[in-house]
């Protein structure tokens, strides 16, 4: 189209010229640069009628028309164009550059078009026709967290927590895998992340290092004891578990009593990695020595449910350990404890009770008659097999003792337990309907073969799906409070490419 309006153009001027030409042939210079001022005045009229007509307007160098303040989506740069999100109207657009647009940081500094990077937050300043960019300058007061992997979120509240601090989550965000835009339910918590946005709402989340999968095999050893992943995932152990794990190179511990061991892994985004654990079932178990310091000084320690002598050093085997920590007008400190070194100093200072609370609030917190039952404050089983519990205090490091975050609660049961299932007993479930014959994870746990269902429990949950000769696929759901059943359905897996 663009070349058949510069033909037409030429044949314009040329026609123009011709006419010209005969003029002054026929009445000599002085009338034919007159008859020329006639023929440029009507070229003139022409152009304004074609200003009108097609809405196109001649711009000076760096004028512009248009002003937006937009997320970045998309930089396409053998394309030469940036595609933009306005989250306020949720209108996407895309604009053409070249080497006249202007790029410049939020300190006013010089950038390359390449320095984009989606989910940065922008002031654009454009013309409309054509579609192009003529400044991009990244917003002043535009945040941004990097490298983020503690964070959790909950879409339907429209929250998300980044650090220990909570935001908002704007109505319409920018989602991004690499340079493909992702849905909501394709984030991971597992995932490395980018996050920006405006004061205290979240406009975009990039994952800046994906998730794969760790497959356990030979698992009849240690199922009840403990697996960890790189000093940070801990999870109880479940027959054939498929666990979600970032991008990286990760010493893996596990542990069950007087078995275990140590091994090397390396997960790739999107790949399956298996590693066997019968082949740490003849380790010998080491164990290490902690010396306590506490304030208060008589505060009573339970090591894995039994109370212990802090006077001079306790003993205890290489891994994970559940530890507790009471003393009367104090908070109770419920924890984990990992023994690493032969021997390590723990130093313990609690907090004062908060004032004004009632019986029933000290017994949910464990604080019973019965010193034996302080056990049963920790988190159960099942909230351990949720996955992810926060880092478990090293006995390698120093410092107060702070009680973690809570886990995310979560039930599973093995298939012939879901089979039992029904509505006579009152538990609602959630049902996976496709794609047929996967195998279902969730939360790292199998539960089934598609179509299959698990007890529900409000939260956020990831489910894995896994087929052989298919990539495996991890989606992140928002299961609800409310009394009754929830069914869903994925896409159909992708078959995986073979080399």
């Amino acid at each position: 189209m663009r070349k058949q309006r510069r033909v037409s153009k030429r044949i314009q001027y040329a026609g123009i010229l011709a006419t010209v030409t005969l003029m002054l042939s026929a009445c000599g210079a002085q009338g034919g640069i007159k008859d020329l001022v006639i023929a440029e005045k009507e070229v003139d009229e022409e152009a304004e009628v074609r200003k009108e007509t097609t809405g196109f307007k001649t711009f000076a160098p760096g004028e512009y028309d248009s002003y937006d303040t937009a997320v970045v989506v998309k930089v396409n740069e053998t394309k030469s164009e940036v595609t933009f999100l306005n989250t306020v109207v949720d209108l996407k657009y895309t604009l053409s550059y070249d080497g006249t647009t202007t790029v410049y940081d939020r300190t006013g500094q010089a950038l390359s078009i390449a320095q984009l990077a989606a989910g940065d937050i922008v002031n654009v300043k454009f013309r409309r026709l054509p579609k192009k960019a003529v400044s991009i300058e990244q917003n002043a007061d535009n945040w941004k967290y990097t490298n983020i992997s503690d964070y959790s979120y909950q879409f339907e509240r429209s929250e998300m927590t980044i650090d220990g601090k909570r935001f908002s989550l704007a109505d319409r965000m920018v989602l991004m895998s690499g340079n493909e835009e992702m849905d909501e339910e394709d984030l991971n918590e597992n995932d490395i992340v980018k996050i920006s946005g405006l004061d205290k709402t979240v406009y975009a989340i990039s994952v800046e290092r994906g998730h794969g999968y760790l497959r356990l095999k030979g698992t009849d050893y240690f199922v009840g004891g403990w697996i960890e992943v790189g000093n940070k995932y801990v999870q109880r152990i479940t027959k054939d578990m498929l666990l979600t794990v970032p991008e990286g190179d990760y010493k893996v511990v596990v542990r069950n009593g007087k078995i275990g061991g140590t091994m090397q892994v390396v997960i790739h985004s999107g790949e399956e990695t298996q590693l066997d654990l019968s082949e740490l079932k003849g380790e010998e178990v080491k164990t290490g020595n902690i010396f306590f310091t506490m304030y208060p000084t008589d505060a009573k320690v339970y090591i894995d449910g039994n109370l212990v002598d802090t006077s001079t050093f306790v003993t205890l085997e290489y891994g994970l350990h559940q530890m507790i920590v009471r003393a009367s007008g104090y908070e109770t400190i419920s924890q984990y404890l990992r023994v690493g070194q032969d021997n390590a100093n723990l130093h313990i200072e609690m907090e004062p009770e908060l004032t004004g609370k009632t019986e029933s609030d000290k017994k949910e917190e464990g604080g019973v008659e019965d010193e034996n039952a302080v056990y049963n404050a920790l988190p159960t089983e099942d909230q351990i097999n949720a996955g992810k519990t926060g880092e478990p205090t090293d006995t390698e490091q120093t410092g107060n003792a702070e009680s973690p975050d809570t886990t995310k609660e979560t039930t599973t049961k093995t298939p012939q337990e879901d089979d039992a299932i029904s509505a006579d007993n009152g538990e609602r479930v959630v049902k996976i309907n496709a794609p047929e014959s996967a195998e279902v994870y969730v939360d790292g746990n199998y539960v089934g073969i598609v179509p299959t269902t698990f007890p529900k429990e409000k939260g956020t949950h990831v489910v894995s799906l896994r087929k052989s000769g298919y990539q495996t696929r991890s989606y992140t759901i928002q299961v609800d409070g409310s009394d009754k059943d929830m069914e869903l359905s994925f896409s159909e897996l992708v078959p995986r490419r073979t080399e």
